[in-house]
């Protein structure tokens, strides 16, 4: 009767424990997707809401924990007071205080049901905020837009069945999916209309692929597709019907009918490849399938790229570019030091009234560079640019990628007029420069927007400030 339901109380510790483990591993997670280069505003908007949630459900469980320990205390402290009244009666004595007894018998029971109580309505609390961030923890892993895993995911997938591929041999492919013509649907019916299209296409992979296949959104409007235990001859009867899917799928979008189409490649893990390696060939093989007229499908075996879709010539990869070595710049700053030495400047600006600027430097031939050669030529103008920005800028000033094609710099104690200087010095500085990439010379063309920091404007806002003139200087140029 004296005895406190132990089983039940371990096992809400228990719960309460992994909980806990769940929240930490589901928030690392997640900064650590936000810290990552290239994710969409959604994408980060998103991933910050799952940890502020995570982070209510933590304190939710602190409080739950302090009251069943606080419940436990008072328990406890009922049930000594009562066993040392019993202790004072004698064995002579009982007799003669049988309704004593009864009554401190009864007010044991009672405090037991209690805690008993106590304890399930615990438990059960306990377990709902273990749904709930092992919910948060998945929509971390989720692409906002979609509905399919998103990069992060991916790149988790990759390491595990490249990893299972070489300590058993686990065979496994990789399709990449592109959307034709993307831009067209976003330039002619407007980025409502693309963002339904990627709904559509997300949608049409989910219902196309099996229960065992990981399909992600890549990026933008790039899919991957990871297919376990599946060769190369399944594997294209898998990217093939995909193709067909989407190809006789119609999106509705503000009373008009949209056609889509996607392009394919394909690749099958086999020595000597990496996850990285792996993600080149797949990409070869798209490159082959825009290359061929888009809505078809290429396989890469090694050598060169054979179609999938029937009526399609094999498309032999060009030579892979030669490019010089270029030393990784210690002088860029990861994005996160980037972000949080920038909010301590902000923070400063307003409370001295110092001046700081922001300034964007976009890339204008990233995106053309990484479409027709790859990333590693388009990584290598990103380096080229870099080497000619870091001269320009002072030692206080700091410089971070941005983006895939941008640059961030902060200016502190710098007005508008000056950083304008700065931004004359990088324009005259890269006029000059052109970098050879195949067989050509491509030029180390950028545009500029700068920003002044105003009164109670928040880092973020600074920022996009800057970046939308970037944005507008980049389209005007376009227009010339």
């Amino acid at each position: 009767m004296l005895a406190i339901p132990a089983s039940l109380l371990t096992l809400i510790l228990i719960n309460g424990s992994f909980a806990l483990v769940a929240l930490t591993l589901g928030f690392v997670a997640g900064w650590w997707i936000f810290s990552k280069r290239g994710n969409s505003q959604d994408d980060v908007q998103h991933i910050r809401l799952c940890n502020e949630r995570s982070l209510m459900a933590a304190g939710q469980i602190q409080d739950l924990t302090a009251r069943v320990v606080q419940d436990v205390g008072a328990h406890s402290s009922k049930v000594e007071r009562l066993s040392v009244e019993l202790n004072e009666m004698s064995l002579e004595s009982v007799p003669s205080n049988t309704q004593a007894v009864s009554i401190a018998i009864a007010k044991i029971l009672g405090a037991n049901q209690t805690l008993q109580g106590q304890l399930a309505n615990a438990e059960q609390k306990l377990e709902e905020q273990a749904r709930e961030i092992e919910n948060h923890q998945t929509a971390a892993r989720t692409d906002s837009l979609t509905g399919l895993n998103n990069r992060r995911a991916f790149d988790d997938e990759m390491k595990r069945r490249f990893s299972e591929w070489q300590r058993m041999n686990k065979v496994f492919s990789l399709a990449l999916l592109d959307i034709d013509h993307f831009k067209k649907f976003n330039d002619t019916h407007g980025h409502q209309a693309g963002d339904e299209v990627l709904r559509y296409v997300g949608k049409a992979l989910g219902h196309s692929t099996r229960s065992m296949d990981i399909a992600c959104r890549y990026g933008g409007e790039e899919f991957a597709i990871i297919l376990p235990n599946t060769a190369t001859n399944d594997a294209k009867r898998a990217v093939e019907r995909i193709r067909k899917t989407v190809e006789t799928m119609t999106v509705a979008f503000e009373g008009k009918l949209l056609k889509v189409t996607i392009s394919a490649g394909l690749a099958e893990i086999m020595p000597p490849d990496t996850p990285a390696l792996l993600v080149r060939r797949a990409d070869d093989s798209l490159y082959a399938s825009k290359n061929a007229g888009r809505n078809c499908g290429h396989f890469h075996d090694g050598m060169q790229c054979i179609p999938i879709t029937p009526g399609q010539k094999a498309f032999k990869p060009a030579e892979k570019i030669s490019l010089p070595e270029i030393k990784v710049l210690d002088d860029v700053t990861d994005q996160k030091t980037f972000e949080a030495e920038v909010n301590r400047r902000v923070a400063e600006s307003h409370r001295y009234h110092v001046t700081l600027s922001i300034m964007i430097v976009v890339v204008r031939d990233y995106a053309t560079i990484l479409e027709k050669y790859g990333q590693l030529a388009a990584d290598f103008l990103l380096d080229t640019v870099a080497q000619f920005l870091i001269p320009t800028i002072r030692k206080m000033d700091m410089i971070s990628r941005r983006a895939d094609d941008r640059f961030a710099i902060m200016l502190p104690g710098s007005t508008l007029e000056e950083a304008s200087l700065i931004e004359r010095r990088i324009e005259s500085s890269l006029s000059k420069c052109s970098i050879p990439i195949g067989q050509e010379k491509i030029p180390c063309a950028v545009s500029i927007g700068l920003a002044e920091i105003e009164p109670h404007q928040a880092t973020e806002e600074l920022i996009e400030a800057a970046e939308q003139k970037a944005l507008i200087d980049e389209e005007a140029i376009a227009t010339v």
